[in-house]
């Protein structure tokens, strides 16, 4: 009784090729195979050395579960990756979700096959997001991204990161327009004036949440989480302890964006002054969060605020402001800001009059140290060249009094 034998085969080089490798008569190599439906499928490789590593890849991704086929999306993936987060802060999930689902979903990106993502296709997602959107949200953007292709270099699924140094070249084309500027004493006072005289109802009830954020440098989620309970009048303290977050469009209490984000901060007198005012109108919110009812802010239909809603008021007061300078001639015209640029320029502030540095990190909830310096440096800057102006306009009259 005979049996058959398989046929050797060999490349061009005299290389001995496996089941269901070829060579292709154009150049490279292809390897078939069947997937778990039973379909043939086929990969493609320049060199027959990299054909073997795409087939361990097949290999191993019949193993774990994941098609090695265009099925596997980018969509997909990210949701196998935040499966994967364990051991990680509610707040910080909800955050990864908000930035997935605002900026990549909905995009090209999400429906591509994971496996066959470039760089440069990671590159056009960025020049597109650019043209309407700050380098930090390109820069959260990447961050998730990075991890959820990071996740499939280890899964073995792709070889290489394709965001790999992505936004280098996307934060020198707009880093010139996306500087974050801290608001002049002149452009604070005129704010602040406008909303103190404004005719608006909605600028004479947003007047005292405005003026927390630019006296306390609370964040937005921070300011939203803020209850009665947390205002020591006694002490002439606010305790910080929770940022209001979003898991699946329900609002949540959660801890502070880091460790060092829980803290107290001293009121000043406008402070103390609108929240004695706040107190007299407290009502609580009709919907809880958490069990919570006494919010210091909540909206006309008593429900807690949300970070969006925070920055529409601020967004939206800034632009009557300007519109009422327009009308009247008044100046300065105010740059377009969020809530944001209240807490940089209450950052500012604290430097420019000369406190601690370690107090002004301390107040303000920074983690790292590195980031209180960076404002530092730039109130530094500042002063110098107003110390070398001043010293100049001495000169010059100085000189002309001689003459």
């Amino acid at each position: 009784m005979s049996t058959s034998k398989s046929i050797k085969r060999y490349d061009h080089a005299g290389k001995s090729l496996r089941l269901h490798e070829t060579e292709k008569s154009a150049g490279g190599y292809q390897y078939a195979y069947k997937d778990a439906m039973g379909r043939w499928c086929r990969i493609s490789a320049p060199t027959l050395e990299r054909l073997r590593e795409r087939e361990k890849q097949v290999e191993h991704n019949a193993l774990i579960g994941i098609a090695t086929d265009s099925k596997t999306t980018v969509n997909r993936y990210f949701e196998i990756w935040i499966a994967s987060r364990q051991g990680v802060k509610q707040l910080t999930i909800a955050s990864y979700k908000t930035v997935y689902n605002s900026y990549i979903r909905p995009t090209f990106l999400g429906s591509m096959a994971i496996s066959k993502v470039s760089h440069s296709d990671i590159l056009r997602l960025y020049t597109a997001m650019s043209r309407t959107k700050s380098i930090n949200t390109i820069r959260n953007a990447q961050s998730v991204l990075r991890q959820v292709f990071e996740l499939a270099v280890l899964d073995g699924i792709i070889y290489r990161n394709p965001c790999s140094q992505a936004t280098k070249g996307i934060s020198k084309q707009i880093k010139a327009t996306d500087h974050k500027q801290a608001l002049t004493i002149e452009e604070q006072k005129r704010f602040i004036n406008y909303l103190k005289s404004s005719k608006s109802r909605a600028d004479k009830r947003n007047y005292y949440m405005i003026i927390l954020l630019l006296d306390t440098g609370l964040r937005a989620s921070e300011l939203c989480a803020l209850r009665w309970q947390d205002v020591d009048f006694e002490a002439n303290l606010l305790h910080i302890t929770h940022s209001m977050f979003y898991v699946n469009s329900e609002q949540h209490l959660g801890s502070t964006k880091t460790r060092a984000g829980v803290r107290d901060i001293p009121m000043t007198d406008a402070v103390r002054t609108a929240l004695l005012t706040l107190k007299q109108t407290y009502t609580p919110v009709r919907t809880p969060v958490d069990g919570y009812v006494d919010f210091v802010f909540h909206t006309n239909r008593h429900h807690a605020y949300t970070n969006a809603g925070v920055k529409t008021i601020v967004v939206n007061a800034v632009e009557r402001c300007n519109k009422d300078a327009e009308i009247n001639g008044k100046t300065p015209i105010l740059p377009r800001f969020t809530p944001h640029v209240l807490r940089h320029t209450f950052c500012t502030n604290l430097i420019a009059a000369g406190a601690n540095i370690k107090s002004v990190q301390s107040i303000m909830g920074h983690d790292d140290i590195k980031i209180t310096l960076q404002v530092y440096t730039s109130v530094t800057k500042q002063t110098n060249e107003d110390a070398i102006k001043s010293l100049r306009e001495w000169e010059e009259k100085s000189m002309t009094d001689l003459v």
